[in-house]
């Protein structure tokens, strides 16, 4: 099915509710990463390999991406980096936060994406290969101008839903925005 964004909105909280359900244990999962990884930067400012591989696992792990994560960077490494990337978040320049997660070796652009997304998921969606195939008004780079073209689409998407979402007082995060786009594309669907 090729529909618009606009067509898209619309059906927003069916697509939401779709997400995982060929997983079971894909909502908790995604609900236990939202929790513990925004909660360490907040305290500890950084995260580490494990989270990292956390992330993987979340993510499918395509092309065996913990394994290589950890044999090509050290913790200290991955603290450094993700340490960097958040102080640019804090300062509200994810592209800058983007490029310091991709010089994690073997992390590249999806995985840095799922990283900021999983950080601060209300501002921040994934973008991956499957999104990227099936939605026609991206750019098919992998790089900050796709990035920032994904961002603000989910965000058109969140401002014209005119229903609640899942979230307290009925908000909707980009990542729940990424989300049900996800659920929607992996059903062979394309936004145009």
């Amino acid at each position: 099915m090729n529909i618009t964004r606009v067509q898209f909105t619309a059906t927003l909280s069916e697509w939401y509710a779709m997400y995982g359900s060929w997983n079971p244990n894909l909502r908790k999962l995604t609900a236990d990463l939202e929790g513990s990884i925004p909660s360490k930067v907040n305290n500890l400012g950084y995260l580490d390999i494990s989270d990292l591989v956390a992330i993987a696992d979340w993510g499918g792990n395509q092309h065996d991406i913990k394994f290589k994560v950890q044999a090509q960077n050290t913790n200290e490494h991955v603290q450094n980096m993700t340490k960097q990337a958040i102080h640019y978040l804090n300062k509200g320049n994810w592209g800058d936060a983007l490029q310091e997660l991709r010089k994690i070796h073997s992390w590249g652009f999806t995985y840095s994406t799922k990283t900021l997304r999983f950080i601060c998921p209300q501002n921040y969606p994934a973008l991956d290969s499957e999104i990227r195939s099936h939605i026609k008004v991206l750019t098919l780079k992998r790089n900050n101008a796709s990035y920032m073209q994904f961002i603000e689409l989910c965000e058109q998407i969140r401002k014209g839903s005119s229903r609640p979402g899942p979230r307290s007082g009925g908000l909707w995060w980009l990542a729940d925005v990424d989300m049900a786009l996800f659920a929607f594309t992996l059903d062979g669907n394309y936004l145009i």
